[in-house]
């Protein structure tokens, strides 16, 4: 069977080229251009994934993405951001490019499969196909995959590595990258979010008033963008006492601020995307992330028709719209939406 295997250049995929051709696929390396990384490290990238590929014998090329990437994940980004959401775009590069366009172009291009170098595992309910925890929880990125579609035709070699096992065999079989650093935070922005907005020419939001629960001026704010819920420092305001961000108002340009207390919201409200339903969803208690972390909390969760409901008994700290609500029944991943509300 023919496999396209997403190559980024790091030492993930790059094991996987070599997992995979033990696992008996024949294998063809693809790094895909969104255009928004640095020239000279997607360059360095590139050179990267094809000095593996060549190693281990089998093919590499570069597909462009680069106003696909720009209409679909990096303008809503910005749009939410402007709109004092927390956005990730990773949850929406997972959905829309790697488990959608890149698909496509796979099975398009004969290709049986298509692998990339997540730390997941995929396992069957019945008769469907859901995203399982990785074997390494720490690295685990189903949060950011629940989207993911198409998942019997996809492939993730390190399901079952940890980290530290992926560099020890990249090492013993001297692949290329075996020491290259991981890739942090949003892959588009090498600075800061204001300067990357600032880059873009985004008429950002102005100055505005911190208030407290009641509504009472606080002082000033530098603009909602600046601030996500839950965050306490860099708030520049002096109020005797630790104050965390409780909520973001866009409409009123207002930023509220108040004890930690106000951060804990038993009910949180989801938007499934297309790719996503709640047909497994039953009346019981799953663990549910609200945000990437190592451990979600409990809660139940139920589909009203529209959105999904999660009602959290003991509360769940700083649940921010923009983020998403992921639904664990133990390590299989069954549903989850981006957040519109909490309360």
């Amino acid at each position: 069977m023919k496999v396209l295997l997403a190559m980024s250049g790091g030492v993930d995929s790059s094991l996987c080229g070599y997992l995979l051709q033990e696992m008996g696929y024949e294998v063809h390396g693809v790094t895909f251009d969104t255009g928004m990384t640095e020239r000279e490290k997607f360059k360095k990238d590139v050179e990267d994934a094809k000095a593996v590929a060549e190693s281990l014998g089998f093919g590499h090329s570069v597909v462009e993405y680069k106003d696909y990437f720009r209409k679909n994940v990096v303008a809503p980004f910005i749009d939410a951001y402007i709109a004092g959401k927390t956005p990730n775009p990773c949850i929406i590069c997972n959905r829309v490019l790697k488990f959608g366009t890149l698909m496509d172009y796979a099975l398009s291009h004969g290709y049986d499969m298509l692998a990339t170098g997540h730390y997941a595992n995929i396992g069957k309910i019945g008769e469907k196909y859901l995203l399982k925890k990785a074997k390494d929880e720490r690295k685990d990125q189903t949060y950011f995959m629940y989207g993911a579609s198409n998942l019997d035709r996809v492939i993730f070699p390190l399901g079952n590595f940890t980290k530290v096992e992926t560099r020890e065999l990249a090492h013993k079989l001297g692949i290329k990258t075996m020491d290259k650093k991981d890739s942090q935070e949003v892959c588009f922005i090498s600075s800061n979010y204001r300067d990357f907005l600032n880059s873009e020419k985004v008429e950002l939001p102005k100055e505005g008033n911190f208030i407290d629960i009641n509504g009472n001026i606080l002082g000033r704010h530098e603009g909602t963008f600046n601030y996500t819920v839950g965050q306490r420092k860099g708030l520049n305001i002096a109020l005797g006492a630790r104050a965390y961000v409780i909520d973001i108002d866009k409409n009123n340009n207002t930023v509220t601020l108040g004890d930690e207390s106000y951060l804990f919201k038993k009910t949180v409200v989801a938007e499934m995307p297309e790719t996503v339903d709640a047909n497994l969803l039953e009346d019981k208690i799953y663990e549910v992330k609200t945000r990437y972390k190592l451990h979600g909390d409990p809660a139940r969760v139920k589909f009203d028709g529209k959105y999904l409901i999660g009602e959290f008994e003991e509360g769940v700290r700083a649940p921010a719209v923009g983020q998403s609500m992921v639904v664990y029944d133990g390590d299989y991943v069954i549903t989850g939406g981006e957040i519109i509300d909490a309360y």
